[in-house]
């Protein structure tokens, strides 16, 4: 062996190879307190709007069964509970974002803290907390979430006013008017705790990757985390694709997937329970040991 190929090959051994973190993934833990959390608001809304709606409706029964209608009374009920609605949720929507949020941000930041030292890269200090993506990451987080709160209500209010207005006009009883509640009750809460999921996952990878990007770490391969009914075939075909974590994975044409082309980024579609794997490659590695 020439002594060229001899140091080349000294360097090959001192250089190491790439290296793939573990994926952080999210907290069943804190997705399941943020979905009870989130059905108690519904829950105490519900009961709150249902029992002043029976006790009206039932009030003008007479008129609604007969030829007079109390459309009017009903609407300034409704208006009313609106604005109860609106005072709370203004007090509790930001309290209940902010605290889930700060949750996600300390339970992601301490597993990647902790990989970083399974991985023997202690050297590489990060400034999670006050890294200007995780800032604004974490404010995004806040702000969609205390949206969505808003929503929740505002939408159960809505389709609780029209099943009670068509209930007038068809001149049903009480007790059809109940089970049309409960069914809607029903349809509201499902709503609500896909959206506490769906938000968990969300805000994981959102605050993962703007640490990541903080840290100056941009490489990074798509893990697919298959779900009962969350899972996507294009999503699938991703699984081990390296990508740029800045810009996003592109998603692949031939699944039907209505986002191909594009690049999207772990857990930002609806359900997407995916995740990523951060690669540290060789120069960087090498620099991390000097």
């Amino acid at each position: 062996m020439t002594r060229t190929n001899q140091a080349k090959s000294f360097d090959a051994e001192r250089t190491p190879p790439e290296r793939k973190l573990r994926v952080i993934q999210t907290s069943a833990g804190t997705k399941a307190q943020y979905t009870r959390l989130l059905l108690r608001i519904v829950r105490e809304l519900s009961a709150e709007v249902a029992a002043a709606v029976k006790s009206m409706y039932r009030a003008e029964l007479p008129e609604i069964v007969g030829d007079e209608s109390p459309a009017d009374r009903l609407a300034g009920l409704f208006a009313e509970q609106r604005t109860r609605f609106a005072a709370r949720i203004d007090v509790e929507a930001p309290r209940l974002a902010e605290w889930f949020t700060e949750r996600v941000r300390q339970q992601v930041t301490a597993a990647q803290r902790s990989m970083f030292a399974q991985a023997g890269i202690e050297g590489l200090t990060v400034g999670f907390e006050t890294g200007t993506l995780t800032q604004n990451a974490v404010q995004a987080i806040v702000a969609e979430n205390v949206n969505l709160i808003k929503s929740i209500g505002s939408q159960y209010l809505t389709d609780v006013e029209g099943i009670v207005m068509r209930s007038v006009l068809a001149g049903r009883d009480l007790k059809t008017l109940g089970q049309e509640l409960r069914n809607r009750y029903d349809i509201t809460a499902r709503r609500a705790a896909l959206i506490a999921r769906d938000q968990s996952n969300k805000a994981t990878q959102a605050i993962s990757r703007a640490n990541s990007l903080d840290a100056g770490l941009t490489r990074a391969e798509w893990i697919h985390i298959p779900g009962r009914k969350s899972s996507r075939r294009s999503h699938e075909a991703m699984h081990g694709k390296q990508f740029d974590l800045l810009k996003g994975c592109r998603v692949p044409s031939g699944y039907g997937d209505p986002h191909e082309g594009r690049y999207i980024q772990a857990g930002e579609e609806v359900s997407c329970n995916c995740s990523y794997r951060l690669i540290l490659d060789k120069r960087l590695w090498k620099k991390l040991d000097d």
